[in-house]
């Protein structure tokens, strides 16, 4: 088990009243556990910080993930369900991002209050992406860009549905042929959105406080100790029985 120091300016994001299918991380910085690292740039990452001095390496991101749309696939690069707050010591100032905006502000009630609006926004993108992709497997033509510049530009089910053919083809990526099936996919589905929850998203949704997120590997277990403390505030464990490896959160 690791232990973590992250930057204290992020404890009141960590302690945000989170909405139902969200969970909050902090983010490994590269080298922060270097023991138990199989890539071996962040062994030496982690020999030449810590060489000559004590001084630990602070975890200063934390990210909001939402519990759909999770792939346990490393290769997929995609990072539409999450809201990322990195502080900026340097700077003072918090740097806010989600697929739907960027942002940076000064104060932690700031960021909070951001946050607070992309975590409705960033499920309807979601949701509303997992149902076009799923249906988009039997629409010849239509793919991922496609996909998201009609969420970009339409945002929800009932736009993309009640929009005419020609601005619904003026999407790059999107012709007649294509948004014709789609919008008669989505007249039969009755905008019922298709994507049922993963074994791991649901068992996501049993997680109960902040976990520590390594991004190449995962959850895995350890205790968070917020910088200028030396007692443990929150203590993350690795969930269920997989390994780590295998279920890379994207």
């Amino acid at each position: 088990m690791v232990t973590v120091k992250y930057a204290s300016e992020l404890d009141p994001l960590l302690e945000l009243s989170l909405p139902s299918d969200w969970l909050v991380a902090v983010i490994l910085e590269p080298g922060q556990s270097p023991a138990d690292s199989d890539r071996s740039e962040d062994r030496l990452l982690g020999q030449l910080l810590s060489s000559g001095n004590d001084q630990q390496i602070v975890a200063s991101r934390v990210t909001f993930l939402y519990c759909r749309g999770f792939e346990p696939d490393p290769e997929t690069p995609m990072r539409d369900n999450q809201i990322s707050v990195r502080y900026d010591s340097e700077n003072a100032q918090y740097e806010l991002s989600s697929v739907l905006a960027e942002t940076t502000v000064s104060t932690a009630d700031e960021a909070i209050e951001w946050v607070d609006e992309q975590f409705p926004a960033v499920e309807t993108f979601v949701d509303v992406y997992l149902t076009l992709i799923e249906l988009a497997d039997d629409i010849h033509g239509l793919g991922q860009a496609g996909i998201r510049g009609l969420i970009e530009t339409f945002e929800t089910l009932d736009a993309i549905q009640a929009t005419d053919l020609d601005s619904l083809a003026d999407v790059p990526y999107v012709d007649e042929e294509n948004a014709t099936a789609l919008q008669t996919a989505l007249e039969e589905t009755n905008n019922v959105y298709l994507s049922h929850p993963t074994p791991l998203e649901q068992e996501l949704r049993t997680v109960d406080g902040p976990l520590i997120l390594d991004p190449q590997r995962g959850p895995i277990s350890g205790e968070l100790v917020s910088s200028g403390s030396t007692n443990p505030k929150y203590r993350s464990d690795i969930f269920g029985t997989a390994e780590s490896d295998d279920r890379e959160l994207r």
